[in-house]
């Protein structure tokens, strides 16, 4: 600054500072107005140390290592400052403040002691917000429950496991969860494939053999009953789930003992948390034990300069008390409070999108919110209640994200190896695949339209609105019995695109129009890996009734779990297929701008 600043063009209405960040030289002369008579400071108080507790007014301090503002009422001080976070003042002598650093990284002070840097929540040059799931079934179940195995056991610190059939590859990633023997259970640990019938993955301990009852669970499903897939597609590519540790049947307690080695061991910008069920219905404690539980799992993200997203505890409807009932409820109550009042903490109230408010039974959930078991979210609870409270919030800060769906037949890599895009197919052409009897019409180029049972399906390609090429259009009409319209690949993408052990990310845009009445049942994309014998697959819809999946018309952008490329891949397909039982009404299925990118 030439000059002295001028109440007219610094002075705000509450005589606080309009232009926080400003520069002055060390000793200059501010004059600041406030609703009492003007006050001029000549160097009066050089530093921040200097300026009294009992300081009434404002001051703006300009040194050569920070600049800052104290605002104090007489009894109380708020200091806010910018410069390099070495040098901040002590925090004894600075009361309640914030400090800045060039780079937007904040550290907090109480007025006793400084917390850890916290740097504000956002998504920068296109890049995801890398996020760290952790819960109980409620987040686990997004992912696919492995089937029966034969046995476990365990040998100079590798666990081998007998599972016939297994169509696993080396280096896909299992937890193993709530067996008898504690030891056993990993999570989202790599494995190495022995032979179809058997893998290992490593686990420390005695030489042993492995109880009953293990859960395990893996990303080749992803299911639409679990929150984390809607969040997904919600956001569009603007989060990458880093890990998903949500263990069934985990207790609050339980999460906060693995919390460091299950989240804070990770590189993340987020972690969301949901929990409740099991330690209310189940398990009968008081709403303080799990605030207590809850909160020093989310001190440990804010002290650490992150953001932890807290998921309100959610109604249910079997097993518990009422007493177990008013205690989540008053949870729920006092942990809005410590997100109010915590730098880096959010309040995520899933809870009143799923609550009756004049149910007889208090914390009672709607109809429908909840699958048949009265405990988890069904599709319609997790997308339109828990997903739907946290991308409310996380749009705030990710509505920066730039769409990574492919832009024209340029933004491929078979024509610029510089494209992270290793389909070459899309954008869709106008012709030139195949569509097999019984279905009628046009096929896109590289596809094919396949129908099972009692259906009628005509196929067509239409131009898109924003003209990035084609969609591929099915009116589908459903008869009687089970009946299946497939949209298939013919034209693979070969590994030398991307090759084994590469990471891969699927996208597309479906769009849906008449679902009422249709009597749709589930839509699934899948990924299959030629030569490897594996695939990966994402269900859009997969519900057992209509009333238990969001049975709404519009466009989502379906964004994958990232997929590692097995060892023996020769290419990749994939397919998406609707599922229909019952005669329907007709509905349209779009899909477009479908991509497959390479993460670096």
């Amino acid at each position: 600054m030439a000059g002295p600043f001028t109440p007219d063009t610094y002075q705000s209405g509450d005589g606080n500072l309009s232009e926080p960040v400003h520069v002055g030289r060390e000793g200059q002369q501010v004059i600041f107005s406030n609703p009492t008579p003007t006050e001029s400071y000549l160097a009066k108080y050089p530093t921040i140390e200097s300026v009294p507790a009992n300081f009434n007014g404002t001051v703006d301090i300009v040194t050569p290592t920070y600049r800052a503002t104290v605002k104090g009422d007489g009894a109380t001080k708020h200091t806010t400052g910018i410069g390099p976070i070495a040098n901040r003042p002590s925090a004894a002598l600075l009361g309640i403040g914030e400090w800045t650093d060039e780079k937007n990284t904040k550290t907090i002070c109480n007025g006793t002691k400084w917390s850890g840097q916290y740097t504000p929540l956002s998504v920068d040059n296109g890049g995801a917000i890398k996020t760290v799931f952790i819960g109980d079934s409620m987040t686990s179940m997004a992912r696919n429950t492995i089937a029966t195995y034969v046995s476990i056991t365990r040998a100079a610190n590798v666990a081998t496991v007998v599972q016939t059939s297994h169509a696993k590859h080396t280096g896909q990633k299992v937890t193993i969860a709530n067996g008898s023997t504690s030891s056993f259970n990993a999570n989202n640990v790599a494995i190495t494939v022995i032979d179809a019938n058997t893998w290992t993955y490593p686990s420390i301990g005695a030489d042993d053999v492995a109880g009953t009852g293990y859960s395990f669970y893996d990303d080749s499903l992803q299911k639409d009953v679990g929150y984390v897939y809607w969040l997904k597609t919600m956001a569009s590519g603007a989060i990458e789930v880093v890990n998903n540790a949500g263990v069934s049947g985990n207790r609050s307690s339980q999460m906060l003992a693995r919390f460091d080695i299950d989240v804070m061991a990770y590189d993340f910008d987020l972690v969301i948390l949901l929990t409740g069920y099991n330690d209310f219905a189940i398990d009968h404690i008081t709403a303080a034990q799990e605030y207590a539980n809850v909160t020093a799992i989310a001190d440990k993200v804010t002290g650490a300069g992150k953001t932890i997203y807290i998921v309100s505890a959610i109604p249910w409807i079997t097993s518990g008390t009422d007493t177990d009932r008013g205690e989540a409820a008053a949870y729920n109550r006092m942990l809005q409070n410590y997100c109010n009042n915590t730098k880096g903490a959010v309040y995520i109230d899933a809870a009143s999108k799923i609550v009756d408010p004049i149910a007889a039974t208090k914390f009672y959930p709607k109809a429908n919110m909840l699958l048949a078991d009265g405990i988890h979210p069904s599709p319609l609870g997790a997308k339109n209640a828990i997903a739907t409270a946290i991308w409310t919030q996380l749009q705030k800060v990710a509505r920066s994200y730039v769409s990574r769906l492919v832009t024209s037949n340029a933004d491929v890599y078979g024509f610029n190896t510089h494209s992270s895009n290793v389909m070459d197919i899309a954008p869709f052409t106008n012709s030139g695949g195949t569509v097999n009897a019984p279905v009628t019409g046009v096929c896109c180029g590289g596809f094919k339209l396949t129908a099972a049972g009692n259906t009628t399906d005509v196929g067509s390609v239409v131009a898109r609105a924003d003209g990035i090429g084609y969609d591929q259009k099915i009116v589908h009409t459903s008869g009687t019995g089970v009946n299946t319209i497939e949209f298939g690949q013919t034209t693979p993408m070969y590994v030398a695109y991307y090759g084994v052990g590469a990471k891969l990310r699927f996208m597309c845009e479906l769009g849906l129009s008449g679902v009422v009445g249709s009597n749709l049942k589930g839509i699934g994309i899948k990924v299959m890996f030629l030569g490897a014998s594996t695939f990966i697959y994402y269900p859009v819809y997969n519900a057992s009734t209509i009333a238990e999946y969001p049975p709404e018309d519009g466009v989502t952008t379906i964004i994958g779990q990232d997929m590692i490329v097995p060892p023996g891949t020769t290419s990749l397909v994939l397919y998406v297929t609707g599922v229909f039982d019952g005669i329907g009404s007709a509905i349209t299925i779009k899909i477009g701008r479908m991509t497959i990118e390479k993460v670096v």
